[in-house]
């Protein structure tokens, strides 16, 4: 890591600007941001990366969710304007502005724009690390909940319209790393999917074992 200093004025501001405009979401709320900024600082570690850039981006990097229905365009390119305005108005330099502001809207992987430097690899990686093991299920859920899309699909076929938990889990949330730039990174999510991939065989187990009774009922019938 370079640059290991960090202008406390302009980051106390930066976080109380990401306050100020977070989205009320249980899945994309502050305590995400403050995860995705922890650990990319703690990626930063080991790479050769502005840890200024790396603090700015991270802890601005959802500012724009809050609009992107109003807008109607990503929240990426929403907040990454939002934060080189911010950064402008508060006397930073425009060049670290700039940067900052290109780490923001290269963060979404479905907006299919490679982050062109460390730094904005970084808060890629960091970002995605917050979809991998427990925590990446748990939101996961909280985000299908709100979409009434169901657990599993085993009896009832119609369940399977705009998928379920398993298939995701198996499509996309065990995939997480395969699109991680740093070693850091992949270590920490290589690691969580292991545990995430006890969590949810376990859970398939328990589910297998609900439905090993479907028999029995069919056999009590009367014919």
């Amino acid at each position: 890591m370079r640059n290991k200093v960090l202008d406390k004025k302009i980051c106390l501001l930066a976080k109380e600007y990401m306050q100020d405009h977070m989205k009320l979401d249980s899945s994309h709320d502050i305590n995400h941001v403050y995860r995705v900024l922890f650990m990319a600082m703690d990626i930063a570690q080991y790479e050769i990366a502005n840890a200024e850039i790396v603090y700015l981006a991270a802890i601005l990097h959802d500012i724009g969710r809050r609009y992107e229905s109003e807008q109607n365009r990503s929240h990426a390119a929403i907040g990454a304007d939002m934060a080189y305005k911010f950064l402008i108005n508060n006397e930073y330099d425009s060049k670290k502005s700039l940067w900052v502001s290109d780490c923001i809207r290269s963060h979404r992987h479905s907006d299919l724009i490679e982050p062109t430097t460390i730094e904005g690899k970084i808060l890629f990686d960091a970002d995605k690390l917050d979809f991998t093991g427990t925590m990446g299920i748990s939101r996961t859920l909280m985000s299908m909940s709100k979409m009434n899309k169901p657990l599993y699909c085993v009896m009832d076929k119609s369940t399977r319209v705009g998928g379920h938990f398993f298939e995701y889990y198996d499509s996309v949330l065990r995939k997480v790393s395969e699109k991680m730039y740093t070693a850091r990174a992949k270590e920490i999510a290589n690691k969580r999917k292991e545990i995430a991939d006890i969590f949810v065989s376990e859970m398939k187990n328990e589910i297998n074992q609900c439905y090993t009774m479907e028999q029995l009922i069919e056999s009590l019938f009367s014919s």
